[in-house]
């Protein structure tokens, strides 16, 4: 991910109302913005054991190292249980758009 695409995707979750965000809807988000781009690091993960797994922990790494390298900035607040791309609840970051 680029700077620009976090950027982005922060941006339309703080228009959408979303100032405290899990990190499945940055994904969600960044699917929707970028869908090219996702479909490519999936596909370069696609001879794992699980690609969705792996993408969207490297989506989440991402976001964790861009914190203090974005023009909108955002911290890491606590770990909450959110819907994911499937429709299943799993426990994931939640961040706070300040």
């Amino acid at each position: 991910m680029e700077i620009e695409q976090v950027k982005k995707v922060l941006e339309d979750l703080r228009n959408e109302g979303k100032n405290h965000f899990s990190s499945h809807d940055f994904i969600k988000k960044f699917a929707e913005n970028y869908e090219h781009e996702y479909i490519a690091m999936l596909w370069e993960k696609r001879d794992t054991t699980h690609p969705f797994q792996i993408v969207h922990s490297q989506i989440g790494l991402d976001l964790e190292r861009m914190q203090n390298c974005c023009d909108v900035h955002f911290t890491k607040d606590s770990r909450i249980y959110s819907e994911n791309i499937f429709g299943k609840k799993d426990e994931v970051q939640s961040w706070i758009l300040k």
